[in-house]
């Protein structure tokens, strides 16, 4: 993934095996009726009702959004090794644009994050086995706030070295907090599994129905 150029110097290398260490670590139809509207005899006359769009059930919609918006979290996270990626033959250098790929994704993350809470809590508050649901996945989505946070917080200081030696440290510095980060993700769609898993229950059915969920809980990619 990562370019390598002859002819760097020592100050360049060093921060090369920074990046490359961290990288290491988503028009319905009207129906006519006949020009006479006078019921002939022998004859019903039928009002053609114009077709409705099917109901669409609060809890599959809420399960949906939750388990998208997880995904995106997921998959944000996960790009970061990409974002350590450069190109020799840019004129920019291979830190500036390491810092400018990961500027992007710690704002994209930080939508994502957001986007989650806002799914979660949209949980429809008539069905008690949707509030039971949303109180497990509230608990998780703190600690992988948390995390996020933390990852956050040392791309930020990578993004702001000053110089090629403190971009280095710091980047190396971000390994744990990236990994966190990874792991408090998995958590999330493994609570998600475990709270939904073989019980009957229109939430955890709704869950299980789920194609983008079935994904997030299996680790597969999401589906187009």
């Amino acid at each position: 993934m990562f370019a390598t150029v002859s002819g760097m110097d020592t100050r360049t290398r060093t921060c090369i095996r920074a990046v490359a260490l961290l990288a290491a670590v988503t028009f319905p139809l009207a129906a006519c009726s006949s020009g006479d509207s006078t019921p002939q005899v022998g004859q019903s006359s039928a009002a053609a009702a114009s077709p409705t769009a099917p109901a669409i059930d609060p809890v599959a919609a809420w399960a949906d959004g939750v388990c998208s918006a997880a995904f995106g979290v997921r998959d944000n996270v996960q790009a970061i090794s990409e974002d350590l990626a450069f190109n020799p033959m840019e004129a920019a250098t291979a830190g500036d644009q390491i810092r400018g790929n990961l500027e992007a994704r710690s704002d994209e993350i930080s939508l994502a994050v957001e986007e989650l809470g806002t799914q979660i809590g949209k949980v429809p508050v008539d069905v008690p086995e949707a509030l039971a649901l949303a109180t497990t996945f509230e608990t998780q989505y703190a600690a992988l706030q948390r995390s996020i946070d933390e990852a956050r917080t040392s791309l930020d200081a990578t993004i702001a070295s000053g110089d090629v030696i403190t971009f280095g440290i710091n980047a190396a510095a971000s390994i744990g907090a990236i990994r966190a980060a990874a792991e408090a993700s998995g958590t999330l769609a493994s609570a998600l599994s475990d709270a939904t898993k073989g019980k009957q229950d229109a939430a955890s059915e709704a869950f299980a129905a789920s194609a983008v969920c079935e994904a997030l809980m299996n680790g597969s990619p999401r589906p187009s």
